[in-house]
């Protein structure tokens, strides 16, 4: 993926008749390797947090207006993806606030506030669940056993256990040291889970990277030392994916890779260098009106709570952390592309 950068002259109405030929040819044959991937698996099975919770919490944010972590009622990029691919993406369960847990029948077990392998996770003080991913995998293979060959699988946490460092580093409870190896091990403990699955059906495997939490409303209001300390974290969290998972990747085409690490940090880099590219006016600020929703969460924000209209469209935040639906969909392009 190498976004505007690849863009040229000949691309504009006017160019060169072959050139345009060409890129008419290139998206006939884009779109019809598109249609061959869709019918290359069969399930989409998703782990993780917030970033691809598809509604774990409904129960209580589905009456107030909200659902899932971003501006509601729009899709995270598992869900913009699974729609790309012909693929049911579909919470597993709703839970939380203590109520029962109610089956939804879905594949996604992905919870807000969930850290990779460690309980408890954030927010459950809230009324969270927040199961870790590897309790997820485990209420997958407890039903079902083992995952199929052409089964489609996302495996992405860790901003949980990044945030975490960073609270215990402002409590004085560690020092950046001790955080650097507990994020080393949060790495470890995820390429294990990795391997857990690939070994239990060998089936497509999705890791992705941590967005760029350091350009987060988030740490920008704790000033630079914020923004230096969590860029020292997640580049620490993202290279230990890169490291630990690189053995088991390949460049290979779709039918080639079995597991595959996407880089949305790299993909973030893209937007600052040109956010006008992706339709983005405001990077820094929430597009949701935070005093208007319960613990400031994106969970709740609806088109009604944002700061503007069409803020879910032109802003890259949510709330504090979480992406608009108009980033979840440059995300799922950004994995689209590279399936592809």
């Amino acid at each position: 993926y190498t976004g505007p950068e690849s863009s040229t002259d000949n691309n504009k109405p006017g160019g060169d008749p072959m050139n345009i030929r060409n890129i008419l040819g290139f998206v006939l044959i884009t779109a019809t390797t598109m249609i061959a991937s869709a019918k290359s698996y069969n399930r989409m099975i998703v782990f993780g947090d917030s970033l691809v919770d598809s509604g774990t919490y409904g129960a209580v944010a589905g009456p107030r207006g909200g659902g899932i972590f971003t501006v509601n009622p729009g899709q995270n990029w598992v869900e913009n993806l699974g729609q790309k691919l012909g693929l049911e993406v579909k919470s597993n369960r709703q839970e939380g606030f203590n109520l029962p847990v109610r089956m939804m029948g879905g594949l996604n077990f992905a919870q807000g506030g969930a850290r990779i392998s460690q309980n408890p996770g954030s927010g459950v003080d809230k009324g969270y669940t927040a199961r870790s991913m590897a309790d997820q995998i485990k209420l997958f293979t407890d039903a079902e056993k083992s995952f199929d060959n052409n089964d489609l699988v996302v495996i992405g946490a860790g901003a949980i256990d990044v945030l975490l460092q960073a609270q215990l580093i402002a409590a004085q409870k560690i020092d950046l040291k001790q955080a650097l190896k507990n994020i080393d091990a949060a790495t470890t403990d995820l390429s294990n889970l990795v391997k857990s699955v690939k070994h239990n059906g060998n089936p497509f495997i999705l890791v992705p990277t941590l967005p760029d939490i350091s350009t987060s409303p988030k740490s920008l209001e704790g000033g630079t030392a914020s923004v230096q300390l969590f860029a020292i974290l997640q580049n620490q969290f993202n290279e230990g994916v890169r490291t630990k998972i690189k053995g088991l990747t390949s460049d290979a085409q779709v039918h080639g890779w079995k597991i595959m690490v996407i880089h949305f940090d790299r993909l973030d880099q893209q937007i600052a260098k040109r956010p006008g590219f992706y339709g983005l006016t405001n990077l820094t600020s929430p597009a949701c009106a935070l005093n208007l929703l319960p613990a400031d969460s994106a969970l709740f924000c609806n088109e009604k709570t944002l700061v503007a209209p069409g803020a879910d469209q032109t802003y890259k935040f949510a709330d504090k952390l979480h992406p608009t639906p108009a980033v979840h969909r440059i995300m799922a392009d950004f994995v689209n592309l590279q399936l592809n």
